[in-house]
């Protein structure tokens, strides 16, 4: 409920309410760990509060640039990302909070973030799909790919590896709007770091 500065998760056997916990802004984004015992709510001040499913209150939280936009649970549980307004990608510690090494500046909004194994990470801004390689709690572009006008909404759908992606949009047109991306061979170089 973004009107009411709260994020809450329903059941869907009973409709009962199954989580809550209070944000600061209007609710943006939200992530589930893999285990599903946990949840993430982005929102508009820049913050990013945790959750335990079946608990209200929040368990932790973290504090982005600007307003978050992309959350995403590595597979593993262990490490999360955030994408903000501002454009930088962050890797977070699951359990402690604490970030992981340096956080990484984009030159537009990041839209969307999805992990590819434990050790990929896309990361859609408003007019580029990014394929980067975490190591070390450090993001490294590997490959860049423009999008098309109207495919800048902010979801996609990916290989295991990363390799493909289906990116689905359709802000300012009207329609969804969706558009394959491969990393499979060499387009451009990465953007400079």
């Amino acid at each position: 409920s973004a009107a009411d500065y709260f994020g809450r998760l329903w059941s869907t056997r009973d409709g009962s309410l199954a989580g809550e916990v209070t944000v600061n802004g209007t609710a943006l984004a939200v992530a589930f760990a893999p285990d599903s015992t946990r949840w993430a709510v982005g929102d508009s001040a820049g913050n990013v509060f945790f959750a335990v499913n079946g608990e209200r209150g929040f368990a932790g939280s973290v504090r982005a640039q600007g307003a978050v936009r992309a959350i995403a649970f590595a597979p593993d549980g262990r490490t999360f990302a955030s994408g903000d307004e501002t454009g930088h990608v962050e890797l977070w510690d699951a359990a402690t909070f604490a970030p992981l090494g340096e956080r990484r500046t984009f030159a537009h909004a990041v839209r969307w973030l999805g992990f590819a194994g434990d050790e990929t990470l896309l990361i859609q801004t408003e007019r580029f799909l990014h394929r980067a390689a975490v190591e070390n709690g450090r993001i490294r572009v590997l490959a860049s790919r423009l999008l098309p006008a109207g495919v800048a909404a902010g979801a996609a759908l990916a290989t295991t590896d990363g390799h493909d992606v289906r990116v689905v949009g359709g802000l300012g047109v009207g329609a969804v709007a969706f558009h394959d991306v491969s990393f499979r061979d060499a387009a451009v170089e990465p953007l400079p770091e």
